[in-house]
C-alpha cells in the first residue's frame, strides 16, 4: 500500500518487478480523508472513488469530493485538477495551487520539475516561485551520479548555464529556473511529503 502521494509509473513498475504485484495506491489528504484508489497495471491508470465517496469536477477542472470522511455533508473542492475517465474513475492533473503566472504567462511548476527529472544528470527536483526584484522560478536539485561528476568537472556556473540552455528548448523563458540550489536529498517528512518551508529557506542567502 502507498498513500504518501501518487507514485511515478517507474516506481510502481519497480515494485511490481521486485514484489510481483503493483502497489495499491490511496489518494486523499488530511482535509478530505481517503478519496480513491488505483493500481498502475495499465497506463494511464485512473483513480476509482472509494465506497460512499462521490467525486465531481468544477468548471475550473478542480476535483470536488463529497464523503462521510469530511467534517461537513457538502462538497469539498480540492486544489487538484482532474478529468473524468471512461471507466468511471478520474485522472489527476497538476495541483492548481502550483500553476502560477509570471509576467502574465502561465507556468506549471510540475511541468518544470518533469523537464528537470528527464535529464540524466538530475535524480530529483522541485520547483518553487521566488520573489526577487521580479518574480521567478527557482529549483532545488538532487544530482545523479553522472550529474555529480559533471558538476564537479564543470563547476556550478557552467553546470547551471548548460542546464538552463537545455531547458530553454522545452520551456518558455519565464518557466526556466533562474536560481538553483544543489542538495544531497530533498527535505521530506516521515510520510515522504516535501517540506516546502525548508525548501524555501535554501534560497534565503
Amino acid at each position: 500500500f502507498s498513500s504518501g502521494g501518487p507514485l511515478q509509473r517507474a516506481s510502481a513498475r519497480e515494485i511490481f518487478e521486485k514484489a510481483g504485484d503493483y502497489p495499491l495506491e490511496i489518494f486523499g489528504s488530511s482535509e478530505t480523508g481517503a478519496i480513491a484508489w488505483r493500481q498502475q497495471i495499465i497506463e494511464p491508470a485512473s483513480w476509482r472513488p472509494l465506497p460512499d465517496v462521490e467525486v465531481d469536477f468544477t468548471t475550473d477542472s478542480a476535483l470536488a469530493v463529497r464523503s462521510p470522511f469530511l467534517q461537513s455533508s457538502g462538497w469539498e473542492v480540492t486544489s487538484d485538477a482532474a478529468t473524468a475517465a471512461a471507466d468511471g474513475g478520474f485522472l489527476l492533473g497538476d495541483r492548481l495551487d502550483r500553476i502560477i503566472k509570471i509576467e502574465g504567462k502561465r507556468v506549471a511548476l510540475p511541468q518544470v520539475e518533469l523537464c528537470l527529472r528527464q535529464h540524466g544528470v538530475i535524480a530529483d527536483a522541485v520547483a518553487v516561485v521566488l520573489q526577487r526584484q521580479r518574480q521567478c522560478v527557482g529549483a532545488v536539485l538532487v544530482l545523479s551520479a553522472q550529474g555529480q561528476k559533471q558538476y564537479e568537472q564543470t563547476g556550478h556556473a557552467n553546470f547551471v548555464r548548460n542546464l538552463r540552455t537545455k531547458l530553454g528548448l522545452r520551456l518558455a523563458a519565464t518557466a526556466v529556473p533562474k536560481v538553483f540550489r544543489i542538495v544531497k536529498e530533498l527535505p521530506r517528512n516521515s510520510q515522504g511529503k516535501l517540506l516546502y518551508n525548508e525548501i524555501m529557506r535554501l534560497f534565503d542567502s
